[in-house]
Order: C-alpha cells, then structure tokens, then sequence
C-alpha cells in the first residue's frame, strides 16, 4: 500500500464530517480530520440466525451453520442457504443455495410422502 502512496492512518477513525449530504472527510480519534470525497469500508457480514439457533442447529469453529451440498442442517427437516453458511456468498449465490435448497426439500417431501404411501398399500 505504501508503494501506491497509501498512507495508513493508525490514529482511528472517530466519525465522519459530512456537509451538506457530502463526504468531506474522517475525523481521527485526535479531533483532526482528514479531508476525503470518498471512503470503502470492509464489510462485516453478520449471519441472522437465530432462527437456527432456535431450531437447535449448531455453529462450526468460524460462526457458520454447517450443511450438506443440498443445504441441509443437522437438524431433520431444517434446511439453510445465505449469509448463514456462507459469508462471502453474493446475492446471486445465495440464491441458488437456497433455490437448492428448496429443490431438496421437495424431493424430501416428496420421499416422505411416497415412503408413506407405500406403508399403507401394505397395510391393506
């Protein structure tokens, strides 16, 4: 960074000063403020999954809800998909986790009710 002429502030951001709806700059923990038009911030995903918590689902070592390829938990009949496996997944991606997801609970459902079909034609 530094060979790109970025300067690293270790000081620590205390606020932004904004004027008029626009960005003019940081200021520092010091009270001085570093005039700026712009400013990238690193995102900090928070998985919402309190639901699975709830449900009994469990967290691995990193903070995220473990499941199969097809989406499912550890727990029969709860399924995940999003921020909540994976944290770095775009919307798109997580779309198609959870639109797996789904294709995977109805072929559940699906077992489940053949599965039940075939217990009462034995029955009779």
């Amino acid at each position: 960074m530094t060979a790109r002429g970025v300067r690293i502030e270790a000081r620590g951001a205390a606020g932004l000063v904004v004027e008029d709806g626009a960005l003019r700059g940081v200021r520092l923990a010091d009270g001085s403020v570093v005039p700026r038009a712009a400013l990238f911030v690193p995102a900090r995903p928070v998985p919402h999954d309190a639901l699975l918590t709830a449900l009994g689902c469990e967290r691995d070592a990193s903070g995220l809800v473990p499941v199969d390829p097809a989406g499912r938990t550890g727990v029969p009949g709860v399924w995940a998909a999003g921020n909540v496996v994976d944290p770095t997944a775009q919307v798109v991606v997580a779309a198609a986790a959870g639109d797996r997801a789904a294709r995977a609970v109805n072929l559940d459902l699906i077992e489940e009710d053949l599965t039940e079909n075939g217990r009462r034609e034995q029955q009779r």
